[in-house]
């Protein structure tokens, strides 16, 4: 009983009617973050939908629950060993339900590989060119406007300043004519214009009336103005547009977010796997 009212006072629910009155209880009570399966406490999430059906709350499976609550919260892997049909799969989805956490089911089979569990790279045809030109287009911009509404008070020499004004309009004049059929001819203005936008902050953060917060504040534009300069240059380099991007499985997204993970029939997966 002392034990009990110590795990009341800890996670702040009443002493009352909220904790098992013995081992042996398999009720099932909804509190303000915790869900209580007969002596054990597991916490809520905030996913309220869910796909499962709702089961019939009857002593054995108030039983199965709490013992499964019990073993969630361990904080071990749990292998469900029984019959086909006897509801290991919907015992789990209801408990998911009860502590409002989503449930990714990831079916194994025969053919189930080992990409399927963690992922695998995979070619990607995707026209990328025209979304970094813009990009950059779009940060020089960003960092001549920087320039003239940051830097443009305390200035001492303003041939940056002629200069950045200069080159805002070649930026301007450039995304008018990103359209164009050469892909080449686009590359090379893009580059030219990220390039002397890079100049120019570089000449305005020597001035010595640019006090140390701004000389940081461009040094970050310059900083990711030049990542996105290479990540172009890589980009050209490809003619056709192939990129190989890491495509994550639903495991390894589902251990990302926090979610439970059931592998469903897992003894039906090859042994490598």
């Amino acid at each position: 009983a002392k034990v009990r009212e110590v795990i009341a006072s800890m996670l702040r629910v009443p002493s009352s009617g909220s904790v098992a009155a013995s081992d042996n209880d398999t009720s099932v009570e909804d509190l303000a973050h915790y869900v209580r399966l007969g002596p054990v406490y597991l916490e809520r999430a905030d996913v309220t939908e869910h796909s499962s059906t709702p089961l019939v709350h009857t002593s054995l499976t108030r039983r199965q629950l709490v013992n499964l609550a019990a073993a969630v919260h361990s904080g071990r892997g749990i292998l469900l060993n029984g019959d086909t049909c006897s509801r290991k799969t919907a015992l789990v989805a209801e408990l998911a339900r009860l502590c409002q956490r989503k449930l990714v089911v990831l079916p194994m089979t025969a053919d189930t590989e080992i990409s399927d569990i963690i992922g695998q790279w995979a070619p990607l045809k995707v026209d990328r060119f025209h979304a970094i030109t813009q990009k950059l287009v779009l940060q020089s911009g960003a960092a001549l406007r920087t320039v003239l509404t940051t830097v443009l008070p305390i200035l001492r020499h303003r041939e940056a300043l002629f200069l950045a004004c200069a080159k805002q309009s070649e930026c301007e004049s450039v995304a008018r004519e990103l359209e164009s059929p050469s892909r080449e001819a686009i590359c090379t203005a893009v580059l030219a214009v990220a390039r002397s936008c890079v100049a120019v902050l570089d000449a305005v953060t020597t001035d010595i009336g640019v006090p140390p917060p701004c000389v940081t504040l461009l040094a970050q534009v310059r900083e990711s103005l030049m990542a996105t300069e290479k990540e172009l240059q890589e980009l050209a380099k490809d003619s056709g547009g192939l990129v190989f991007a890491f495509a994550e499985s639903a495991l390894l997204r589902a251990l990302r977010s926090g979610d439970w993970v059931l592998l469903d029939d897992v003894n039906a997966a090859p042994p490598e796997v």
